[in-house]
């Protein structure tokens, strides 16, 4: 196991994110997203991608989608994921990599897998 970033709790998960990205090479993209299912059982899904460049981020994208009651969590994260993704075919801006923050373990899986 790797050591902690933060091994004395000092520093806010926000700030060793930022310091993170800051460590990044240009034209990494970035791609985060997440899903949600309120108490009325309806699944939707959110993501944003952002292109690095001279130490900043730049927005390149963003959407959202309500998928219905028939949903579960996977299958929104999924969704996020592949617009996500589908979104990079159409934009210019150069890229070398990209990096999808996830939370779903399955997801991860799934996509590893295939």
């Amino acid at each position: 196991m790797l050591p902690s970033p933060n091994p004395d709790k000092t520093t806010t998960p926000q700030q060793l994110h930022e310091e993170w990205l800051q460590t990044l090479p240009n034209h990494t993209v970035v791609i985060y997203m997440d899903s949600s299912k309120p108490e009325n059982g309806s699944v939707g899904c959110g993501w944003a991608t952002f292109h690095c460049g001279d130490q900043q981020l730049y927005q390149l994208g963003e959407g959202s989608c309500h998928l219905g009651s028939w949903a579960e969590m996977y299958d929104a994260e999924l969704h996020a994921i592949q617009d996500a993704v589908t979104s990079l075919l159409t934009t210019t801006a150069p890229r070398a990599r990209a990096i999808i923050y996830v939370d779903n373990r399955a997801v991860l899986e799934t996509l590893q897998f295939n």
